[in-house]
């Protein structure tokens, strides 16, 4: 009878610690990474490439976003950020935006990779630019 009684407890014990630990996943909250981006444009030609600089994105299918936190993007002074995702033969290109304080930017992506990266530019002249911000998978 005991034997009975103490596999019943052991049993809801391993299911209430299996319950738990199932919330705690479902729970897990997207912290980001968080990017710092400068270049300097000039003559009118200024590009910063995540993938020349080996900045990369682990991301999966869905809706994923870019908090801007700061930038030198004015009205006057714009610039231009553009996801991408590497692959073999012309990369992924997920859209471009115009920057243009503190926001954030949406994207739908279709697949799981770490080869997403950021691509920034601007057309403006002898200027140093830069974006502050984190990167989310999914919103």
């Amino acid at each position: 009878m005991k034997n009975k009684s103490l596999k019943k407890i052991c049993l809801s014990l391993m299911l209430v610690i299996l319950s738990i630990g199932y919330v705690g996943i479902i729970a897990k909250a997207d912290t980001g990474k968080y990017s710092s981006m400068s270049w300097y444009s000039y003559n009118g030609n200024g590009v910063l490439d995540g993938s020349v600089n080996g900045v990369y994105y682990n991301l999966t299918p869905g809706n994923v976003s870019f908090v801007v936190d700061s930038t030198s993007a004015t009205s006057d002074y714009l610039v231009y950020m553009d996801l991408r995702r590497e692959r073999t033969g012309i990369d992924a290109d997920y859209g471009t935006v115009t920057v243009s304080g503190a926001y954030t930017q949406r994207w739908y992506i279709d697949t799981s990779s770490s080869s997403y990266y950021i691509q920034a530019y601007s057309l403006n002249y002898n200027r140093y630019e830069n974006i502050y911000g984190t990167m989310h998978d999914h919103y």
